[in-house]
Formats: structure tokens, C-alpha cells, sequence
């Protein structure tokens, strides 16, 4: 049985598979059949990160930075109440899982909206069971301060390394990320 080369379809003698673009692949060639549908056709899975044993948070492969500084930031869960002899609390989960949602938000944004991938932030404990994002690079500084406190907005100080410094306040609920495009010096 033939198989006109400009029609997809099977060959049954050969094993020999004849896509309209004029490409053939062989039985034994199904890796490489595999690798070039999903090349051309799809897009590779999203990346999640569990941030509980509920829920979780997906992002764009091309986010893998901003997963892997989610990831490392966990940490900040396991520090207990009291834990330098001062009285300090350890940070709520709720209050992690804020600053994570707007990082996920963000970076998404930015990537979808400008095809942008953001700097990988470091996460940290930040003071008052608050939780910081640290952006630093040899041109611009960004710390966001997510307090405990539900009602309080976020903080932010950022600065070019010279004479540009700004610094206030913003809900991390509602839709300004542009100003921190601006912050982060994205062209």
C-alpha cells in the first residue's frame, strides 16, 4: 500500500509515517516523532508548586526561577514562635501564602503582558512575622514587606543605585503591577 506523500497517514508495510509537511519518521523513530509533535504542536506542562497538602500554584515553564525561589522560600514556615529568645513569632501561613499569590501574579503578568520574565526574588522572613521579597541586581534594588496584619497594605522601597529612590505603600489584592514594572526598570 502507497501513501501519497502529501497526505498524512501510515504506511502498514514500512512502519513509515509521512506527514503532510513531507517529513517521514520510522517505527523506530517514535522519539524523535514525539520530540517534533510536541515541538511544534504543544506547549511543555506548567510548573506547579505545592504550597500545601491543598493547594498549589501553577506558572509558565519559563518561570522556572521564580518556582525554584517559591520552592526555597518554604523555609520560612518551619521557624517557630521564639525563636531568637525575643519573643518573636513564627510567620503564619497565610501570610507567606500572600506574598507567594502576588509573586505568582506578577510574574505571570509581566511574562504574558510584555514577555518579560522577572529577576528571581529572594524570600525571606522579614520583621513582625512579615515576609520580604528582595529583588537585587547591579542596577535596581526592590524590598517588598508583606505583613502579618490582613489589613495592612504592603510595603515597598526600591532605588536605582544612584539618585532614583521610591518607597510606599500598595494592596497586593488589587491590579497595580504595572508600577512595579516601572520599579523593576522593565523597558
Amino acid at each position: 500500500m502507497q501513501t501519497n506523500p502529501n497526505q498524512s497517514g501510515w504506511e502498514p508495510s514500512f512502519g513509515k509515517l509521512t506527514l503532510s509537511s513531507g517529513c517521514a519518521f520510522y517505527h523506530d523513530e517514535q522519539t524523535t516523532l514525539d520530540f517534533w509533535l510536541k515541538q511544534r504542536h504543544f506547549s511543555p506542562p506548567n510548573l506547579v508548586v505545592k504550597l500545601d497538602s491543598v493547594r498549589q500554584v501553577e506558572l509558565s515553564p519559563k518561570l522556572r526561577d521564580i518556582a525554584n525561589a517559591i520552592e526555597e522560600s518554604k523555609y520560612i514556615l518551619e521557624i517557630e514562635a521564639d525563636f531568637d529568645d525575643e519573643g518573636s513569632q513564627g510567620c503564619q501561613f497565610s501570610t507567606w501564602e500572600k506574598a507567594i499569590n502576588f509573586l505568582v501574579k506578577y510574574s505571570q503578568w509581566a511574562l504574558k503582558s510584555f514577555n518579560y520574565i522577572i529577576d528571581r526574588p529572594k524570600i525571606y522572613d522579614g520583621p513582625d512575622s512579615s515576609v520580604d521579597i528582595l529583588w537585587k541586581t547591579e542596577s535596581y534594588r526592590l524590598l517588598i514587606n508583606f505583613p502579618q496584619e490582613t489589613t495592612q497594605p504592603a510595603s515597598f522601597y526600591g532605588d536605582d543605585r544612584a539618585m532614583n529612590k521610591i518607597k510606599g505603600t500598595f494592596d497586593p489584592q488589587k491590579n497595580n503591577l504595572g508600577l512595579l514594572m516601572f520599579l523593576l526598570g522593565a523597558q
